[in-house]
C-alpha cells in the first residue's frame, strides 16, 4: 500500500493578508499601553536624572562658596595682629535678635535690610527659648555636664544674624613690600544681593566682609581721613560701631553697617565661631567662646554673647577644666561707654588669655533652598498643621536643615600678643 503523501501548502490554502495591510484594534490597544509604560519610565528616569542634577549642582555650589568664604577667613587670621596694650583687638558678638531693630532693618540698620516676620511663616526665628527647635540660638545642651555639654559645631545656631566677628588683621599694600594692620568685619544680613531689587521674594541671607583702609587717602575732608590710623586699634572705639546714614567701605564705620558692594558670600544661613586655647600643663583643649548664656549649668543668663580679646583684665589663677562662672565671667562690661548693651568674656579672663585657634561654621544653602525658605517667608508655601508662632518657625529650621549644607573649618592662630 503506497503511503498517504503530505498535505501540501498551496498558494490556495495558505492564510490571506489583511486586506487592508494594517493592524487590528487589538495590536494597535497592546502597542500604545506599551508605548505609555516606556514613555511613564523616560519620564521617571528623566525627572530623577534632573532632580540628581540640580542636587549635585546645588552642593557643588554650596561648597564653591564655602571654599571662597574659608579662603578669605584663612588669609585674614594667619595674618591677625593683636597686642597686650588694653586696647581690643578682636570682638566676637552672638546677635541672637535682630527683629525689633530700626523698624526691622536690625542692628546695621542697613537700607532694605529686612529681619522683621512676614506672611503666614516667618523669616529666620530669634532666640526664643535658647535651644528649643523653634530657636536660632543653640550653643550647649540643655542640662549637659563636662563633654557631654557641647553640640558637635554642626548643630549649633549663632543667633538670628549669627557671630558679627571683628578683628585686626595685616594687608599688604599695593607695593607688596610692607603690610598695614586693617579692621576686618564678617556679619550676615537679610537683604536683597542687587540694589535695584524691590520683590520681597527676592531676599536672600548675604555674608559680608568689611575691611577698614590702613591710613587716610587725602586730609581735605573727614571722610578721606578716616581709616584705621585715624581710628585706632581698638574695636570699641566709636567709629567703629556707628551707623552713618551712608555705608562706605573702607571707613572705620563700614565695621557695623557694610557696604553692599562687599558682599561675600549669597545664601549664608548662619556664621559662626569657636575660640580654643591648649592648656600647656595638660595639653588639653580649653573651649573659651561661646557659652549658653541661658542661666543654666552655672552660667548666667546673658541676653547677648560677646568674646573680646583684650589684655587689660587680670588672667585668672585658677582653672578647673570645666566651664564655670570663674572663667565665663560676663559681669562688668570692659569699655561699656562704647557697647553697653553687650557683655563680654575678656580674654583677659581665661587663663594664658589668648586663642589658640579657631572653628569656623557656615551653614549654607542651596539655589532651590533659597526659593524654598524665600516662598516660605512670603506665605507662599504654608507650613502644615502650624497653628502657633512656634510651630512656623521650628517649621522653618526644618525647611533649612533639609536644603543646606554646615561647612566647618579649623583655622590655627599663629600670632602671639606683644
Amino acid at each position: 500500500m503506497s503511503p498517504v503523501p503530505e498535505k501540501l501548502v498551496t498558494k490556495q490554502n495558505r492564510p490571506l493578508p489583511h486586506p487592508n495591510g494594517g493592524f487590528t484594534i487589538v495590536e494597535l490597544l497592546i502597542a500604545s499601553a506599551l508605548s505609555l509604560v516606556v514613555l511613564g519610565l523616560m519620564v521617571q528616569i528623566t525627572f530623577s536624572t534632573l532632580q540628581t542634577f540640580d542636587k549635585v549642582t546645588g552642593t557643588l555650589n554650596t561648597k564653591k562658596q564655602a571654599q571662597f568664604i574659608f579662603d578669605y577667613l584663612r588669609r585674614d587670621f594667619g595674618s591677625i595682629v593683636w597686642r597686650q596694650d588694653g586696647n581690643v583687638w578682636l570682638l566676637a558678638t552672638v546677635q541672637p535678635d535682630q527683629d525689633a531693630s530700626n523698624s526691622g532693618r536690625g542692628d546695621t540698620n542697613m537700607s532694605d535690610a529686612d529681619w522683621s516676620v512676614g506672611g503666614a511663616g516667618t523669616y529666620k526665628p530669634g532666640i526664643k527659648t535658647a535651644g528649643n527647635d523653634d530657636s536660632s540660638l543653640r550653643l550647649e545642651k540643655p542640662g549637659g555636664i563636662g563633654t557631654d555639654r557641647w553640640f558637635d559645631l554642626a548643630e549649633y545656631r549663632f543667633g538670628q544674624a549669627g557671630v558679627w566677628l571683628r578683628f585686626f588683621t595685616n594687608q599688604i599694600t599695593d607695593s607688596e613690600t610692607s603690610a598695614a594692620p586693617v579692621a576686618v568685619s564678617y556679619q550676615i544680613v537679610r537683604n536683597f544681593p542687587q540694589p535695584n531689587q524691590t520683590n520681597d521674594r527676592e531676599r536672600r541671607y548675604l555674608l559680608f566682609r568689611s575691611v577698614v583702609r590702613p591710613g587716610p587717602v587725602g586730609v581735605a575732608t573727614a571722610s578721606q581721613q578716616s581709616s584705621v590710623l585715624n581710628s585706632g586699634y581698638d574695636l570699641t572705639d566709636p567709629t567703629y560701631n556707628e551707623i552713618p546714614a551712608t555705608a562706605t567701605n573702607g571707613l572705620p564705620a563700614s565695621v557695623r553697617k557694610p557696604d553692599r558692594q562687599v558682599m561675600l558670600a549669597l545664601n549664608v544661613l548662619d556664621f559662626g565661631v569657636r575660640f580654643w586655647r591648649r592648656d600647656p600643663a595638660t595639653g588639653r583643649n580649653i573651649l573659651i567662646f561661646p557659652a549658653s548664656g541661658n542661666g543654666t549649668n552655672n552660667l548666667p543668663s546673658n541676653a547677648n554673647l560677646g568674646y573680646a580679646v583684650t589684655g587689660d583684665q587680670p588672667a585668672v589663677a585658677n582653672y578647673d577644666g570645666q566651664p564655670s562662672t570663674n572663667i565665663l565671667r560676663f559681669g562688668a562690661t570692659p569699655h561699656s561707654g562704647h557697647l553697653s548693651t553687650v557683655n563680654f568674656q575678656t580674654a583677659g579672663e581665661t587663663q594664658g588669655g589668648y586663642p589658640d585657634y579657631v572653628e569656623v561654621m557656615v551653614r549654607i544653602l542651596t539655589d532651590e533652598g533659597a526659593r524654598i525658605i524665600a516662598a516660605y517667608e512670603n506665605g507662599d508655601q504654608l507650613a502644615p498643621n502650624a497653628t502657633t508662632q512656634a510651630a512656623r518657625d521650628t517649621y522653618w529650621w526644618t525647611l533649612a536643615e533639609q536644603h543646606s549644607t554646615v561647612f566647618i573649618d579649623t583655622i590655627p592662630l599663629p600670632a602671639r600678643p606683644f
